[in-house]
Order: C-alpha cells, then sequence, then structure tokens
C-alpha cells in the first residue's frame, strides 16, 4: 500500500480531500500539521520527505501566509517555488464544518468544541452564536473527543461529518461554514495514481509598481506568451491560454505568481525568460499536473449552492488578531475558466483583468468562444463593472 503524507489523522479534512482525489487504497500517514509538514520537505538532508504528499496552503475564509516560527521563512513562497519539490497536483475541495450536539436544539451559554480555523471558516456562525465559550483543540479528532468526555446538553462540536458519525454523535447540521468555503491542496513529490500530464506551472517573482500594480515589463511578457502560433491557431482558447492562478505578496515589494500552461511535449521547460535587464525573474517549471487547476476550481464554484449562477465570484474575508493581518481572496469566472488566488484582494483583481483583457482582445479580433463566455466579454466590454473588475469593486461576502 502506497504512503501518502498529509496534514492531521483520519477524517481530517486533508484525510477527507486525499480520499475523494486519490481513493481509499493509499495508508494517509499523519504528518503533523502545515508548518511542520512544509520544513520536513524543505529540509535538506536524508529526513527530508521524498514520498507523495499533500498539504493545504490556502483557504477561502481563513489562514495566511505561513512562516516557519523560528525562521520566518516564508514557507508558502517556497511551495509555490518548487523549493519542497515537484508540485504534481493542485485542487480546490469544498469544506463542510457540520455540527454535532446531544440535543437538536442550541443554547446560547454552552460551549463550541473545535480547531482555532473554526472561528475562521466559520464566523458567520460564531457571530451568531457569539454567546457561545470557544474550546479550541489542536485537531478535531481531539476536539470530538474533548467533547465527549465533557459534554453537557448545551454544548455542541465542528468537525467533519465522518468524524460526528465515527464518534456517534447526533448531526444537527451538515454545513455551517461561511459560503464559498473551500481548501486549495497541493500535492507535492509524486503523485499517488496514474501519473499523465498535460499542465506545466510555471513560477515568476517580479517587482512591483507602487503598491500592487504588475510591472509593465510582466504585462508585455504576458502578452507575448498569449499570442504563440499555438495559441492563435486554437480552437479553444480558453483552453490554450496560459493563466494566472496565484499570487503571493513576497518581501516588501515583489511579488510572486504561479501561472498554468499547456504542456509542450517537446520541451522539457516550455517557459520562456524574459529578455533584456529586467524586474522578473523566472523561477521555472515547477511542477506538471494532470488537469487544469482553473478549469477545476471553475467548476467547483458553479456548482455552489450559493453562486446563484453568478457570472463572477470575487470574495474573501480579512481577520485582525491583534497586529496580525489574515485575509484571503480569490477571483473565479467559471464561463472564462479564469482562476486567481492570493492574499490581498488589489493584486488579486489586477491579474484577473488582464487576463479577461487578454481574452477580450481576441473575441475582438474573431475568435471563436463558448456562447456563455463571449456574452460575459461582450458585457465586460460595454461594462468592466459586471466581473468586478472596477476600481471600485471589492469581494463579496455572501
Amino acid at each position: 500500500m502506497q504512503d501518502v503524507y498529509i496534514v492531521g489523522s483520519e477524517f481530517s479534512f486533508t484525510w477527507i480531500a486525499s480520499e475523494n482525489r486519490y481513493g481509499s487504497k493509499y495508508n494517509f500517514i499523519n504528518g503533523g500539521n502545515q508548518q511542520n509538514l512544509l520544513r520536513k520537505l524543505n529540509l535538506k538532508n536524508k529526513n527530508r520527505i521524498t514520498k507523495s504528499t499533500v498539504i493545504p496552503i490556502w483557504n477561502s475564509n481563513s489562514g495566511t501566509v505561513i512562516l516557519d516560527d523560528k525562521t520566518q521563512e516564508n514557507l508558502t513562497a517556497g511551495l509555490l517555488k518548487g523549493n519542497n519539490g515537484k508540485i504534481t497536483d493542485l485542487w480546490g475541495e469544498q469544506i463542510k464544518f457540520c455540527l454535532g450536539a446531544i440535543n437538536r436544539k442550541l443554547f446560547k451559554n454552552g460551549k463550541i468544541y473545535s480547531v482555532k480555523l473554526a472561528k475562521e471558516q466559520c464566523s458567520d456562525f460564531f457571530e451568531i452564536n457569539k454567546g457561545m465559550k470557544f474550546k479550541h483543540s489542536t485537531t478535531t479528532t481531539e476536539a470530538c473527543e474533548e467533547f465527549i468526555k465533557n459534554k453537557t446538553k448545551n454544548d455542541i462540536v465542528l468537525c467533519s461529518a465522518e468524524l460526528l458519525k465515527k464518534f456517534k454523535i447526533n448531526i444537527v447540521k451538515l454545513d455551517v461554514s461561511n459560503p464559498f468555503n473551500y481548501t486549495v491542496f497541493f500535492g507535492v513529490n509524486r503523485y499517488p495514481r496514474k501519473y499523465n500530464p498535460k499542465i506545466s506551472l510555471g513560477c515568476f517573482i517580479m517587482d512591483l509598481q507602487g503598491k500592487n500594480e504588475l510591472p509593465l515589463e510582466f504585462i508585455s511578457h504576458w502578452t507575448d506568451i498569449t499570442k504563440t502560433k499555438k495559441i492563435i491557431d486554437s480552437k479553444n482558447i480558453i483552453s490554450t491560454i496560459p493563466k494566472i492562478i496565484f499570487i503571493l505578496r513576497y518581501e516588501d515589494s515583489k511579488a510572486l505568481l504561479l501561472i498554468e500552461m499547456q504542456k509542450d511535449d517537446n520541451l522539457n521547460d516550455p517557459w520562456i525568460d524574459v529578455s533584456g535587464d529586467s524586474n522578473i525573474k523566472l523561477i521555472g517549471q515547477v511542477g506538471l499536473l494532470n488537469n487544469s487547476f482553473s478549469h477545476e476550481t471553475a467548476e467547483l464554484i458553479r456548482n455552489f449552492k450559493v453562486n446563484k449562477r453568478r457570472n463572477v465570484i470575487f470574495y474573501g474575508r480579512q481577520i485582525c488578531e491583534g497586529k496580525e493581518i489574515k485575509q484571503n481572496y480569490f477571483w473565479i469566472c467559471p464561463a472564462l475558466k479564469i482562476s486567481v488566488h492570493g492574499f490581498e484582494p488589489e493584486i488579486v483583481k489586477k491579474c484577473a483583468q488582464l487576463q479577461v483583457d487578454r481574452l477580450n482582445d481576441f473575441r475582438k479580433d474573431g475568435k471563436e468562444f463558448p456562447r456563455d463566455a463571449f456574452d460575459v466579454l461582450v458585457a465586460y466590454d460595454k461594462n468592466n463593472k459586471t466581473l468586478k473588475l472596477s476600481s471600485d469593486s471589492v469581494p463579496d461576502l455572501k
């Protein structure tokens, strides 16, 4: 049975996501929390994990850039740069915190047992029930064990439905998470199943202009890599054109971009360096995927019940903990198969706009698009607010 290292143990959200992705014929090993697992992946000695690994890096309602608490090394950036091993998978998974209790009626003076992330990913629920005392545990399994040990008729526990069934706790509500609560998981080192990659991941580091503007050199380079003969001749521009999928502020004035594009069978590394004296550095190919992350995430969002067939979802949360600000945002247009994820709304929006503008240029040049994508681009051409890309567009919270 093949080993796969994950965050958490059986019935953790990473365990569930990994089993949903790969099936149950694997030995899922608890590698510790995110920080510890990233550290183990980043070791330069024989103790480094080289087997298949699944690690959650980004969530639409919670979390921040992962730093090593000892060295303050940016572990998230290290993963995106390929320092922790080749990225072999990348996908989004809807995360549902279920509510378990003795009684089906909730009381305002009881306790809530769960992990710290529940306060962020279920913040709307916590606001409604702010009279209840929060008892946090390291894992959801520990939360269930503490709930059973200390439970009263007023107490509740938030975790996966699978854990509630395992501990024989009544399921009162199947999902109390915030809207659009999903996590992006990275597969590193080895792909557990049949590996036939079609998508290449490239990484760029660049100096931002001003506070959050992409440099003109990169915009020019982006135009160049989106007008190759393969793309121009393609009968499906939306699938062929490269996609910016992650942007992370790197140091104070730099940005790290993770971009996907179709793999070139004739090249080991299809990414072209920026020529000349430039403030842009190409890291190169940092991973290979079986499937397009942008396409899969667009379909994930399309199937959310709260979507209501919106043309675009620009969503995110900001949480202040003392001096620390945690924030994650995404901009996704299902019709255009664009999915940008990041940690600051304006930078995410800029990356989305760059891609939409390029597709709109192709439409104006007479390239064919699916009807839903064509209609979205025509509406955008008349008013960029239709895709929440105007200067005053802000993320939704519902």
